[in-house]
């Protein structure tokens, strides 16, 4: 790992954002942080690092479930949170009643405008 972030550093001239190194060698930004600061602590005075803070968004197996199929299951619960759905007890057994007559699936319109 140190040779390969050293050399890459090298051709780079600069030290590269490690999150740019994720894909370059197939590792865990974690792995590629940790040989950048190994390379620092043991070679005093060769490069510096500057630590920089960054939020992005990755999707779970459920998010890529409903990015794939628009008209993915929505769990219960949730629907039941978001005021989608009703249970109705007043015929005896409990039916489950659609309260809206549409839904705006906010999460489906942030997965499409920050996942490509």
């Amino acid at each position: 790992m140190k040779k390969r972030s050293a050399s890459c550093i090298d051709q780079q001239g600069t030290i590269v954002d490690p999150l740019d190194l994720v894909p370059v060698f197939v590792l865990e930004h974690q792995k590629i942080v940790g040989g950048v600061k190994s390379i620092e602590s043991t070679v005093r005075g060769v490069i510096q690092t500057e630590q920089d803070t960054r939020m992005c968004w990755e999707l779970n197996e459920e998010g890529k479930l409903m990015k794939s199929s628009p008209n993915a299951k929505v769990g219960f619960s949730k629907a039941m949170s978001n005021g989608w759905i009703q249970i109705d007890s007043s015929g005896g057994a409990p039916l489950i009643k659609r309260k809206v007559d549409s839904i705006e699936n906010v999460v489906q319109g942030h997965v499409k405008g920050r996942v490509s």
